[in-house]
């Protein structure tokens, strides 16, 4: 693991912050998993406030599960839409030095 790692309260765990996944127009590049982790969020806040009912349900039955269920996968999937941005190639892209 890098010298730059973050505890997430998993007692002795730490996530490698250096693993990017956005870095245009910002100072340091903000970690991958906080970008999935955000965009996940994104997705619940989405099935909440935008979807009606109706589509919510038509969405679970497609996915022949139930609606809270339906949710927790679409934000599972929108959580996972940049996983691959933390393979080697796509990581010596960022030129920027790390401060």
């Amino acid at each position: 693991m890098s010298k730059e790692a973050v505890g997430l309260g998993l007692g002795d765990e730490k996530v490698d912050a250096q693993v990017w996944g956005k870095s245009k127009h910002l100072r340091v590049p903000y970690p991958l998993l906080w970008h999935l982790i955000d965009t996940a969020a994104v997705a619940g806040v989405l099935w909440d406030r935008f979807l009606a009912p109706n589509q919510r349900r038509v969405i679970a039955e497609g996915l022949g599960t139930d609606v809270a269920h339906a949710r927790s996968l679409m934000m599972f999937w929108a959580g996972l839409h940049d996983v691959g941005k933390a393979t080697p190639g796509f990581q010596r892209q960022n030129v920027k030095p790390r401060v």
